[in-house]
């Protein structure tokens, strides 16, 4: 279920009244109720499903940070809590826009990993582009420098509207170059072996950013 947005939600004595009526607290009351007893059924659902609720920020008056509308309800509820924002925007010659570049921050998690900062890039009428991400990545890393053509250390990979119009295409092989350079950072950063498309040794280890499991001594299923 998709909810777009809980900003856009006008209570009903809102609605029927006159501007400038006083309706404090009725989106959030109406929020509240929605999203208690959407949690309550979905609890009880034998397959698992999915809610998004998708919101608008607004500046906290007189202090620093931001809000959402909606309550505080929606947010004690939720199970992840994400702020995502177009950071970039990338043009054709004739000043069209045919990528979005777009951050995000995990405000909330169940699992950990609060704060944590990402990246992907959109690309009109296909969705997110793993392949653009990539790229991306290696330009915030380092990796690859935006010039005239995008480059990957002195290999030029090309224009990087061709390269838009080539990740919305699927041509996944002139990503190649990106995806070697992650590859190569992981490996020198925090001393990853890249596992091949066969998976990880049973009696090998994983090790990322200081996390170590060993994979022998995980339990086995019966």
């Amino acid at each position: 279920a998709i909810l777009d947005s809980i900003g856009a939600i006008v209570p009903i004595a809102e609605d029927s009244g006159d501007i400038g009526d006083a309706n404090m607290g009725r989106r959030a009351k109406a929020v509240a109720q929605y999203v208690r007893g959407l949690t309550m059924v979905m609890q009880y659902m034998e397959v698992p499903k999915v809610a998004f609720v998708i919101n608008h920020v607004n500046a906290v008056i007189g202090g620093r940070g931001h809000t959402t509308p909606g309550g505080d309800t929606l947010k004690h509820l939720a199970k992840v809590r994400i702020m995502i924002s177009v950071s970039d925007i990338i043009e054709d010659s004739n000043k069209n826009a045919i990528a979005f570049i777009s951050k995000g921050v995990i405000e909330k998690l169940r699992f950990g990993a609060a704060k944590k900062k990402f990246t992907f890039v959109i690309i009109p009428g296909v969705g997110v582009s793993p392949d653009l991400s990539a790229m991306w990545d290696c330009f915030e890393l380092g990796l690859a420098e935006r010039k005239a053509t995008v480059k990957v250390g002195k290999t030029s990979v090309g224009y990087i509207s061709k390269l838009v119009d080539d990740a919305s295409k699927g041509r996944h092989d002139k990503f190649l170059p990106f995806y070697d350079a992650i590859d190569d950072y992981k490996r020198k950063t925090f001393g990853l072996a890249i596992p091949d498309m066969g998976g990880i040794d049973e009696q090998g280890s994983i090790e990322v950013a200081g996390l170590e499991e060993d994979v022998a001594d995980s339990p086995e299923e019966d």
